[in-house]
């Protein structure tokens, strides 16, 4: 019993630590576009950055999530403009 309780523990970790990579995913996008828009990196995003973020594009045009989406990129742009 408790190698099954092991293993089910470990999967379980698995999954939590892939969603949590899917989350910062997600939410990494804004900061790095604000980065970019707001000319503290300088030059435009390099198009590995951009085939990166592709999904997310998709994901942004596709999903009842665009809108959220939209306003945590804003934030971001507006949070870098104030400093």
């Amino acid at each position: 019993m408790s190698t099954h309780f092991r293993s089910s523990s470990r999967r379980g970790s698995i999954v939590i630590f892939l969603l949590f990579l899917a989350i910062a995913y997600l939410f990494s996008f804004g900061p790095v576009q604000a980065l970019y828009s707001s000319g503290r990196i300088s030059g435009p995003m390099p198009r590995d950055l951009v085939t990166f973020y592709k999904p997310l594009q998709w994901f942004y045009l596709n999903s009842p999530m665009g809108a959220p989406m939209a306003r945590h990129d804003a934030w971001w742009g507006r949070q870098l403009k104030r400093s």
